[in-house]
């Protein structure tokens, strides 16, 4: 199984989990009306945009300019701290930009379920972003932290399902550095260095279009069962080429331990620097082409990658193969544009519109319980001119589970997704999701259908 999916529940950290939901909720309730700034990145996807510096896309400063109450700045800004009275302006003017976003996901599964009881859980991420240019005179240099605490109970371990349904379940609550990495842009940003404790995902095999999703299959295929990301990065070393304005590629080397049963996710270096790296390193690349509205209805993407693991893994029929090797495909694009952006919106945030996006992956069923997937979705933003900056969504994934002597499987998972993303001021979200998973984890003749429902503060 994928990530988060094993543990029992903890009736005290339960306890704590739904007073954070319901304190979240009261801000909500207080801060309700429809927004007037830019919807906000999500925060627990990692960067979107292979040629940003930061690993999360900085927001335009809060709007306070206009007098009112403290409930109407908070309707009207971004961030639900605003300005720290224009500090926070004045730091990314000097190049430190900092942010912080706050996730409860409290869900409920149907009769089928492993155990049919609640689940709440929360996730907190803190990230500061250094512009060495702006500090220290290094053109093109960028450092960048990021730390995440997460608690509650995984929901998935009450269902059963294999792609967990929540991208943010986990196995342990836990408190870590999750990255910290040097970049370098040289020769016009022609080409990109990073090296550190880095998100796997936040440069490889992700979809742009379908970061609104809650299910963890639409950030990346399960397919790629060893991918350093969440919660789970590594230390690594990547190169990116921009050739052209809209063709790139890139390849990295990661500490792969986290694939033979080593946690990476609260570790540093140490293991990426042993003299046996060559037995758990992960390997993975992408060539990636990007297209505007000029040449097509809309902007969009079309990326393919192969990756390989170092290491020694057990086969399901007993015996052992020195090395795994998988590849992904995907394609993201905006077929239709409601009405044109804001004047406020920026090139990578372009307004309400029509987007899909589809994707495959295949890695060796011998090793892999995860053997091909495939997802295809639909993303409307704005879909309503009085709602202009929610978001409505719709996704169906499909593992391939292994049918090999020992894998355990006996049928293939599916899971339909469905949400509607609430955009109830500039710094408060709320997303009510529904999950019907048909055989959850392989099993066959059952069927789950999983309520939950997601509140993001940025903070």
């Amino acid at each position: 199984m994928e990530r988060g999916i094993s543990r029992a529940g903890r009736s005290g950290r339960e306890g704590s989990g739904v007073a954070s939901l319901v304190a979240v909720a009261g801000l909500v309730l207080l801060a309700a009306e429809p927004l007037r700034a830019d919807p906000v990145h999500r925060g627990a996807e990692r960067n979107r945009d292979a040629r940003s510096s930061p690993a999360r896309k900085t927001r335009p400063p809060a709007d306070t300019s206009e007098p009112g109450s403290i409930w109407d700045v908070l309707r009207r800004s971004d961030r639900l701290t605003g300005g720290w009275g224009g500090l926070r302006d004045r730091l990314s003017e000097r190049g430190v930009d900092v942010e912080s976003t706050v996730i409860v996901d409290a869900s409920v599964p149907s009769r089928g379920a492993l155990r049919q009881r609640e689940a709440v859980r929360s996730l907190v991420d803190l990230n500061v972003s250094l512009d060495l240019g702006k500090l220290a005179g290094w053109s093109g240099a960028t450092v960048f932290a990021d730390g995440y605490g997460y608690w509650g109970r995984s929901g998935s371990g009450d269902v059963g399902d294999f792609q967990v349904y929540s991208n943010i379940d986990n196995d342990l609550d836990r408190v870590q550095l999750a990255e910290l990495w040097i970049q370098q842009e040289l020769f016009g940003e022609r080409v990109r260095l990073k090296l550190g404790k880095l998100d796997a995902n936040s440069e490889f095999a992700f979809v742009d279009v379908a970061g609104e999703f809650v299910n963890s299959s639409a950030g990346f295929s399960p397919t790629i069962f060893p991918l350093p990301t969440y919660p789970e990065p590594s230390t690594g070393a990547l190169v990116f080429l921009y050739p052209t304005s809209g063709l790139y590629a890139g390849m990295a080397l990661f500490d792969g331990t986290g694939s033979t049963g080593f946690t990476t996710g609260n570790s540093g270096p140490r293991r990426f620097f042993d003299d046996d790296l060559e037995s758990h390193a992960f390997l993975i690349g992408e060539v990636g082409l990007r297209w505007s509205e000029g040449v097509a209805p809309g902007p969009g993407r079309l990326a393919a990658g192969p990756w390989h693991h170092t290491g020694r893994f057990d086969r399901f029929d007993g015996g052992r193969d020195h090395g795994t090797t998988g590849f992904f495909v995907l394609a993201e694009q905006r077929l239709l544009r409601f009405a044109r952006p804001k004047p406020d919106r920026s090139d990578d945030d372009p307004g309400r519109g029509l987007d899909v996006f589809a994707q495959y992956g295949w890695a060796d069923a011998d090793v892999s319980a995860a053997a091909q997937h495939a997802s295809l979705g639909v993303v409307a933003v704005g879909p309503f001119d009085a709602r202009s900056d929610d978001a409505l969504g719709a996704m169906v994934s499909w593992v391939d589970l292994s049918d090999r002597t020992g894998a355990g499987f006996d049928s293939d998972e599916t899971a339909f997704e469905l949400f509607y993303r609430f955009a109830l001021t500039g710094a408060v979200q709320l997303k009510p999701d529904l999950h019907v998973i048909h055989r959850p984890g392989g099993v066959s003749g059952k069927g789950v259908v999983v309520g939950t429902l997601r509140i993001e503060v940025t903070l």
